[in-house]
Protein backbone atom coordinates (compact mmCIF):
# COMPACT_ATOMS: atom_id res chain seq x y z
CA UNK A 1 0.00 0.00 0.00
CA UNK A 2 1.20 3.45 -0.79
CA UNK A 3 0.96 6.33 1.65
CA UNK A 4 -1.71 7.91 -0.52
CA UNK A 5 -3.90 4.82 -0.38
CA UNK A 6 -3.34 4.47 3.36
CA UNK A 7 -4.43 8.08 3.89
CA UNK A 8 -7.45 7.63 1.61
CA UNK A 9 -8.41 4.43 3.42
CA UNK A 10 -8.37 6.22 6.80
CA UNK A 11 -10.33 9.20 5.47
CA UNK A 12 -12.99 7.03 3.82
CA UNK A 13 -13.39 4.89 6.94
CA UNK A 14 -14.01 8.06 8.98
CA UNK A 15 -16.49 9.38 6.43
CA UNK A 16 -18.40 6.09 6.34
CA UNK A 17 -18.49 6.06 10.16
CA UNK A 18 -19.93 9.59 10.12
CA UNK A 19 -22.63 8.56 7.67
CA UNK A 20 -23.37 5.37 9.60
CA UNK A 21 -23.51 6.91 13.08
CA UNK A 22 -24.75 10.46 12.49
CA UNK A 23 -26.32 11.03 9.08
CA UNK A 24 -27.85 7.53 8.70
CA UNK A 25 -28.60 7.66 4.96
CA UNK A 26 -31.15 5.37 3.34
CA UNK A 27 -31.94 4.65 -0.31
CA UNK A 28 -29.47 7.14 -1.80
CA UNK A 29 -25.99 7.22 -3.35
CA UNK A 30 -23.19 7.84 -0.83
CA UNK A 31 -19.81 8.28 -2.51
CA UNK A 32 -17.72 7.21 0.48
CA UNK A 33 -19.38 3.77 0.69
CA UNK A 34 -18.81 3.14 -3.00
CA UNK A 35 -15.23 4.43 -2.98
CA UNK A 36 -14.24 2.61 0.22
CA UNK A 37 -15.66 -0.65 -1.15
CA UNK A 38 -13.64 -0.17 -4.34
CA UNK A 39 -10.43 0.62 -2.43
CA UNK A 40 -10.84 -2.34 -0.07
CA UNK A 41 -11.33 -4.60 -3.08
CA UNK A 42 -8.20 -3.17 -4.77
CA UNK A 43 -6.22 -3.81 -1.57
CA UNK A 44 -7.73 -7.31 -1.27
CA UNK A 45 -9.23 -6.58 2.15
CA UNK A 46 -12.25 -8.69 1.34
CA UNK A 47 -13.66 -9.32 4.83
CA UNK A 48 -14.06 -5.61 5.59
CA UNK A 49 -15.31 -4.98 2.06
CA UNK A 50 -18.05 -7.60 2.40
CA UNK A 51 -19.13 -6.21 5.78
CA UNK A 52 -19.26 -2.67 4.36
CA UNK A 53 -21.16 -3.67 1.22
CA UNK A 54 -23.67 -5.74 3.21
CA UNK A 55 -24.32 -2.69 5.38
CA UNK A 56 -24.79 -0.50 2.32
CA UNK A 57 -27.12 -3.09 0.77
CA UNK A 58 -29.20 -3.33 3.95
CA UNK A 59 -29.54 0.48 4.02
CA UNK A 60 -30.71 0.43 0.41
CA UNK A 61 -27.80 2.58 -0.73
CA UNK A 62 -26.99 2.63 -4.41
CA UNK A 63 -23.56 1.70 -5.78
CA UNK A 64 -23.92 3.58 -9.06
CA UNK A 65 -26.87 5.42 -10.54
CA UNK A 66 -27.85 2.19 -12.31
CA UNK A 67 -27.62 -0.43 -9.56
CA UNK A 68 -27.66 -1.31 -5.87
CA UNK A 69 -24.78 -3.02 -4.11
CA UNK A 70 -26.11 -6.49 -5.04
CA UNK A 71 -23.63 -7.25 -7.83
CA UNK A 72 -20.67 -5.90 -5.86
CA UNK A 73 -21.68 -8.00 -2.84
CA UNK A 74 -21.89 -11.16 -4.97
CA UNK A 75 -18.47 -10.46 -6.52
CA UNK A 76 -16.80 -9.73 -3.17
CA UNK A 77 -18.28 -12.79 -1.49
CA UNK A 78 -16.91 -14.92 -4.34
CA UNK A 79 -13.45 -13.34 -3.98
CA UNK A 80 -13.58 -13.81 -0.21
CA UNK A 81 -14.33 -17.51 -0.60
CA UNK A 82 -11.51 -17.89 -3.15
CA UNK A 83 -9.01 -16.00 -0.98
CA UNK A 84 -7.36 -17.26 2.14
CA UNK A 85 -9.75 -15.30 4.38
CA UNK A 86 -8.19 -16.75 7.52
CA UNK A 87 -5.15 -14.52 7.09
CA UNK A 88 -7.18 -11.33 6.93
CA UNK A 89 -8.12 -9.07 9.77
CA UNK A 90 -11.43 -7.27 9.28
CA UNK A 91 -9.77 -3.94 9.92
CA UNK A 92 -6.15 -4.60 8.85
CA UNK A 93 -4.86 -2.86 11.98
CA UNK A 94 -1.60 -1.82 10.30
CA UNK A 95 -3.49 0.63 8.08
CA UNK A 96 -5.83 2.03 10.72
Amino acid sequence: QTDGKTYLLKALRKNVALHRDVINPRNIYVYSYQRLATLLEELEIYVEAVVLVREAYERGLVDTPEQTFTKRLERLEKKLIQSNAGRQDVIKRSTK
